[in-house]
């Protein structure tokens, strides 16, 4: 099990990466929050969501003295809605940036919207490489094809990204037969509305952080949580993309609503 830590004592936020498999991806969340308030970034290692869940549930535990606020980014967001639905008594807020769709009728938006961003040969390519994950038996091959495809998505992904040192993410390698793995069993999920229904189970407040330039639309969240009634608080960064801490024109936004958030 492993867990990394930031800033001091008593760890009150714990930040979620995406992927799945993007292992390390939230070092730079996790180190720009850490200025005000001690932080933990919990690393996955498991291959199925129930084992995701009780894996966090530990991290946790070993490390949280109190109720915590779990910030997940892209797929961390959806893992931190099933923990809390789970475990709704250790947790005081979430926070969901840069999520995926709950709705899989919103999922065709993301294809659009990447490709807008790709040239026609990284379009192919990037189809392609989705194929090949799908019929790729061996782990060395999957985190191959996985170390291509996030190269492509931090083109189709991100508006224009900067670099602050607060921003450099520890080398962990990706984990392409997680993201195979846990993506099959999660999208799912979303199709039989099962994702969706996890909300209804949520008490806490929820806020949502998003970039207008993310492929994944926002609308994909926002909509399946009105139509059922669930209270939410919404963010828009303009000029922004899928991770938020990183864009040049929305990071001060970016931290400036952290900051209010996590108060």
């Amino acid at each position: 099990m492993m867990v990394r830590t930031y800033g001091v004592k008593p760890y009150k936020v714990v930040v979620v990466h995406g992927g799945p498999g993007g292992l390390g991806s939230a070092a730079g969340l996790a180190r720009g929050l850490s200025a005000s308030i001690g932080v933990i970034e919990p690393i996955q290692s498991k291959y199925t969501i129930d084992e995701l869940i009780e894996e966090l549930n530990e991290q946790i535990n070993q490390y949280c003295m109190e109720q915590v606020i779990l910030v997940g980014h892209s797929w961390g967001a959806w893992l931190v809605a099933m923990y809390t639905a789970k475990y709704p008594q250790l947790v005081k807020k979430m926070i969901l940036i840069s999520s995926g769709p709950l709705d899989s009728n919103y999922v065709k938006d993301i294809s659009r919207r990447r490709k807008e961003h790709f040239s026609k040969d990284e379009a192919k390519l990037f189809d392609d490489i989705l194929i090949k994950l799908k019929e790729t038996s061996t782990a060395n091959e999957k985190d191959s094809f996985i170390y291509i495809l996030g190269a492509l998505c931090q083109k189709s992904d991100n508006y224009k990204l900067t670099t602050l040192d607060i921003d450099k993410e520890d080398d962990i390698p990706s984990d392409g037969e997680m993201y195979s793995k846990i993506f099959s069993e999660v999208s799912g999920m979303r199709q039989r509305g099962e994702l969706l229904d996890i909300f209804n189970n949520i008490t806490c407040p929820i806020s949502i952080i998003h970039g207008d330039y993310d492929p994944h639309p926002i609308e994909g969240l926002t909509e399946p949580l009105s139509r059922t009634n669930i209270k939410y608080k919404a963010y828009l960064l303009e000029k922004c993309g899928h991770t938020p801490w990183k864009e040049e024109f929305a990071y001060h936004q970016f931290y400036e609503i952290m900051k209010d958030e996590l108060k």
